[in-house]
């Protein structure tokens, strides 16, 4: 049964909502069922879980049905319709019509929704697959490999690595395939402590790496950073880390915590309505002097879609401090245009199940 103050709860409040059980259960299937010819057992397991979670799971059903409202709304208001004409049908004929309409329009609301869950516990697998070996070049698609090579592989040769904006939309764990044909991208995540131990703990675990305590041994054994504030020791890390050529992936879809001494949010327009974005992985980029970029993994028709898009042709460097915001927001602004035209594109990779909109604060 859920907390009855779970739609209260920011999103860093919430815990995850798999068990190291069931993740573990998960690795057992991706490592018995992900060949192609044993695909549809998977596929039908994670069908069986995600009605599961979609009927125990209100709150989660309701956010991403007003994203999906949200969505709908802004299109309308991009491209507006005629109105329809009225209909010469006898009364009868119109109220069945309408039951008819009403009745469509619901299941097909609530299959968009399930939609999002399928698609989230799919990524799942696949990101488990990727940490297994199990995909490789063949199941992705590169739109720009020689900005990739050129950014990212050559960053532990000058010694410069760079922030790279993620997103709960898409997979970006998936990227690690590249490894089997381009060769390892220098990647550490940033990652909140508080909500994904479980899922860090099976993280090393697929790393064959023993258990450490320390976010150093993270970074070398999981490439991930764990964090609760980004203290001056953070700092002064993640600034080593830059300067030995590892670029580190800042998730740029959600708030920052608000205890932090960098818990800094901007608000822009998306999808039609205010919501607040992260300032922080931009700021870093000015602190640490580092160049800053977006990197998306997505799936579209099936397949995975990588593409490394730039926010600024050279290293972030703030002016003065009244200047500042508005160099940050037109940074923000870059990311938040691409998010929405991808979103647009591509709803059901949309992976955030708390109210984006109305409980960021």
């Amino acid at each position: 049964m859920q907390d009855k103050n779970w739609k209260d709860k920011k999103w860093y409040e919430k815990n995850e909502c798999a068990s190291s059980f069931w993740l573990k259960v998960t690795v057992v299937l991706v490592g018995c069922f992900y060949h192609p010819f044993l695909r549809p057992i998977l596929k039908l397991c994670i069908a069986f879980v995600t009605v599961v979670y979609f009927i125990f799971s209100p709150n989660e059903r309701r956010n991403i049905a007003r994203f999906y409202k949200n969505l709908e709304t802004f299109q309308k208001n991009k491209n507006p319709s005629e109105s329809p004409k009225p209909s010469k049908k006898s009364n009868i004929l119109k109220q069945i019509a309408q039951m008819s309409q009403k009745l469509t329009k619901t299941c097909h609301k609530n299959y968009q929704v399930y939609s999002n869950f399928y698609e989230f516990g799919s990524a799942i697998c696949d990101k488990i697959a990727a940490w297994l070996g199990k995909i490789n070049h063949k199941d992705i698609e590169v739109h720009n490999m020689e900005a990739i090579k050129n950014e990212l592989l050559t960053s532990k040769e000058s010694k410069k690595g760079q922030i790279l904006v993620v997103s709960h939309f898409g997979n970006i764990e998936v990227c690690r395939a590249l490894r089997n044909s381009i060769g390892e991208i220098p990647l550490v995540i940033l990652m909140y402590e508080k909500i994904a131990q479980d899922f860090i703990a099976l993280l090393k675990g697929l790393s064959k790496h023993k258990e450490s305590n320390t976010a150093q041994d993270s970074i070398t054994n999981a490439g991930i950073m764990l964090v609760d504030d980004l203290d001056m020791d953070s700092l002064f890390r993640l600034k080593d880390l830059l300067e030995n050529g590892v670029n580190i992936g800042i998730m740029g879809d959600r708030v920052a915590i608000s205890h932090s001494s960098n818990g800094k949010n901007a608000k822009f327009d998306f999808l039609g309505k205010s919501a607040y974005f992260p300032q922080g992985a931009f700021l870093l980029a000015g602190v640490l002097n580092a160049k800053i970029s977006m990197l998306w993994c997505e799936k579209i028709k099936g397949k995975y879609t990588i593409e490394l898009e730039q926010i600024s042709q050279a290293p972030v460097v703030f002016g003065r401090e009244s200047t500042k915001e508005v160099q940050i927001k037109e940074l923000m602004q870059k990311y938040v245009d691409s998010l929405q035209k991808r979103v647009i594109a591509n709803p059901k990779s949309w992976f955030n199940f708390y109210d984006f909109w109305g409980n960021q604060t």
